[in-house]
């Protein structure tokens, strides 16, 4: 979300570490004080605090249970805020001090209808502005069962964004929260000073940490969110106001050769009609890319890609006529989006060989950032579900699938909700076995290695009648990636940890998908909320 992970990108790279830390009973946290000062339909009322229960985080698989109080979500004209309270409930893992990680998934804001991302604003070093626990903390939990107040700051949300979503505390998605237009962000008075451990905070009086706020020219990450949906005939990679359509050559061409075989014809149909529903303006340019694997000498390849690519370009002009602006070319396989030479080398290879459809996508945009496809006639993978944000929930429902592994790793899923122009998957994860395991939830060889090789990246959601597959959409600036999915670390014996991962959304009448969930196999049946 932005990538919620922690080493991408750059902006999460730096600050996701510092969201929690121990801090002794014994001596408050220090540091500077200093006060701060898509679209979505109708404005909801604002009813904070928005309330939710769960396991936070700790390096090394300790965990802490808590409760998270959303208690307020400003936008004003320079920027966002977010105030928390951060209550842990029982005692602390390893007494205080120390306690605190240094991989902990950092928390970003989704705004579920634009399809964009925003990841708190930081400054040198990578700290967070916002709260100062001291440390380089925003948060320090010194006693158990008492709130501790949280403020993080991130980019001015657009206009159009009215709900959005809190996600990265390893408390699910927290949806729906109702962004609140305000002058100015209020100020909080800091009592951190007053207590210690002779003197805990009375009951009821939350723990108000210093604030170093952001400068003026504090710039923020903002990240579009890229969807990717595979079908056996082609794949659509939607990146902002960017799409690509994939045309499989194993389908499309004849064994090494670039003559069109008896397929082609309805998937050329199929690729006119979706740049008809995208209401590409006359005269656009669309981009036709050959592509081969890594078989065969470069110039052979070269050559393949090239006049593959040109019969594409023209069995398009012969539907669309000519209304665009065909810029044909041939990249041989100097650009594969799997690797190959693994276990699965010719899924991999067969992958690579692809013939790409990009263009720009007009200003009349839906959700997820790009226009509604009208009727019928368009590619089944380049289909957009456009919904409204969902509404928030205080607990995630009981899992509807469970699944093991050998090794005592338990998966409880809960059923997929709809947000906006996405479905969020909560997946519960639990060490049942004697030892400390870090999962590895990575993807098989022979995918596409950006979505693969990430969080979660061996995780998609298949459509039990059509046979698409949903990927777990990434984040990017146009240079780096990141999955939209909570990393999950290691845990220890008897841990659990909930993660968030956000799919492209299926269509509205489609009510149960196929999780495929890496090592814990496929899971049939699981409900669409």
């Amino acid at each position: 979300m932005p990538p919620l992970r922690r080493h991408l990108p750059a902006a999460l790279a730096t600050a996701a570490a510092l969201i929690l830390g121990g801090c002794s009973a014994s001596g408050g946290a220090g540091g500077p004080g200093g006060q701060g000062g898509g679209g979505g339909g109708a404005a909801p009322a604002a009813d904070f605090p928005y309330v939710r229960e769960g396991t936070l985080a700790y390096q090394g698989g300790a965990v802490v249970d808590a409760r998270v109080a959303v208690t307020g979500l400003h936008r004003t004209p320079e920027l966002t805020a977010v105030d928390l309270e951060v209550t842990a409930l029982g005692e602390l893992p390893d007494g205080g001090e120390g306690s605190g990680t240094g991989d902990q998934n950092a928390p970003i804001l989704i705004d579920p209808v634009g399809g964009r991302a925003f990841a708190p604003l930081s400054g040198p070093g990578g700290t967070f502005y916002g709260s100062d626990a001291g440390g380089g903390r925003t948060l320090a939990l010194g006693w158990p069962d008492v709130p501790h107040t949280v403020r993080l700051y991130y980019p001015r949300l657009p206009d159009g964004a009215e709900q959005v979503t809190l996600a990265g505390l390893g408390l699910g998605a927290m949806t729906g929260l109702p962004v609140t237009d305000t002058g100015e962000v209020p100020a909080q008075e800091p009592n951190h000073e007053e207590f210690s451990a002779d003197s805990p905070p009375p009951d009821g009086t939350p723990v108000v940490f210093p604030e170093k706020a952001p400068p003026a020219d504090a710039e923020g990450e903002e990240y579009r969110l890229e969807s990717f949906v595979d079908s056996e005939t082609a794949s659509t990679t939607r990146d902002g106001d960017t799409e690509t359509i994939a045309l499989h050559s194993d389908v499309m061409f004849e064994f090494d050769s670039a003559d069109v075989t008896g397929d082609a014809a309805e998937t050329i149909a199929e690729t006119a009609g979706t740049l008809r529903s995208r209401r590409v303006p006359e005269g656009a340019a669309v981009a036709v890319t050959g592509h081969t694997d890594g078989k065969g000498s470069d110039d052979y390849n070269q050559r393949l890609s090239e006049a593959r690519a040109e019969i594409v370009a023209e069995l398009l002009e012969e539907e669309l006529g000519s209304a665009y602006d065909f810029e044909v070319s041939g990249k041989g396989a100097s650009e594969p989006v799997a690797e190959e030479g693994g276990e699965d080398d010719e899924e991999a290879r067969a992958r690579n060989r692809r013939v790409e459809v990009s263009y720009e996508l007009t200003d009349d945009r839906g959700s997820g950032g790009a226009t509604p496809a009208e009727g019928e006639g368009a590619l089944a993978s380049a289909e957009l579900h456009p919904g409204e944000p969902a509404a928030f929930r205080t607990e995630e429902p009981e899992p509807a699938a469970t699944a093991t592994t050998g090794d005592g790793l338990r998966l409880d899923v809960a059923p997929l909700l709809r947000d906006g122009a996405y479905l969020a998957a909560s997946v519960t994860i639990t060490n049942e076995g004697d030892s400390a395991t870090t999962p590895d939830l990575r993807g098989e060889a022979g995918g596409p290695a950006r979505y693969e090789d990430d969080t979660l990246g061996g995780f998609q959601l298949r459509e039990p009648d059509g046979g698409l597959v949903r990927y777990v959409a990434q984040a990017t600036d146009g240079d780096r990636y990141a999955g939209v999915a909570e990393s999950v670390y290691e845990l220890e014996p008897g841990a659990s940890y909930r993660s968030v991962a956000y799919f492209p959304a299926p269509a509205a009448d489609v009510d149960e998908l196929t999780l495929i969930a890496g090592p814990f196999g496929e899971l049939d049946g699981v409900p669409v909320q």
